[in-house]
C-alpha cells in the first residue's frame, strides 16, 4: 500500500500501539521505522523496541486519517496517543492544551473532522501562524 500525508499506528508486541505521522509516501517512512529497529539505536521506536524487547509489526499498519495540512496531522496523531493513554509508545509531534484535549474529547468524530479542516483552511489563507493560533484558540475557547 503506497499512501501520501497520512496518519499511521500498528501494533508492536504486546498490545501497544505506535501512531505517527508523516507528509511522505507511508512506505518510505515504515521503512525508516524498519531500519531504526534494525540498528536498535536510533529513533524514538527503535530504542524503544530495543529496551522493551518487543517486535513492531510494520505490515499491520492501519491508516487513521489523511490531510495535507501539518498541523492538521498532527493534531489528529496527538488527540490518537494521548486517548491510548499508556496504550501508546509514541510522543506526540506537539503538545494540546488541556481545553484542546477536552474539546476534541467531547465532539462527534464528523465535528471533530470539520473543526480539523477548518484549521486547514487557515494555512491556505495569508494569516500568519500567530494569526491562525488566535484564531483556533478563540474557537476553542468560545466552544
Amino acid at each position: 500500500m503506497i499512501a501520501f500525508e497520512r496518519l499511521y499506528t500498528y501494533y508492536p508486541f504486546l498490545g501497544r500501539q505506535y501512531v505517527g505521522q508523516t507528509g511522505r509516501y507511508l512506505n518510505d517512512r515504515l521503512r525508516e521505522h524498519k531500519n531504526n529497529i534494525v540498528n536498535a539505536n536510533s529513533g524514538h521506536l527503535g530504542i524503544h523496541c530495543r529496551d522493551c524487547g518487543c517486535v513492531a509489526h510494520l505490515n499491520n499498519s492501519t491508516v487513521l486519517g489523511k490531510s495535507v495540512n501539518q498541523l492538521t496531522r498532527e493534531i489528529i496523531e496527538a488527540d490518537n496517543i494521548i486517548r491510548l493513554e499508556d496504550k501508546c509508545v509514541s510522543t506526540p509531534s506537539i503538545t494540546l492544551s488541556r481545553k484542546e484535549i477536552n474539546y476534541l474529547a467531547v465532539i462527534s468524530p464528523s465535528v471533530r473532522r470539520e473543526f480539523l479542516t477548518h484549521i486547514s483552511s487557515f494555512f491556505k489563507s495569508s494569516q500568519t501562524e500567530v494569526e491562525v493560533e488566535a484564531e483556533v484558540t478563540h474557537e476553542i475557547q468560545s466552544c
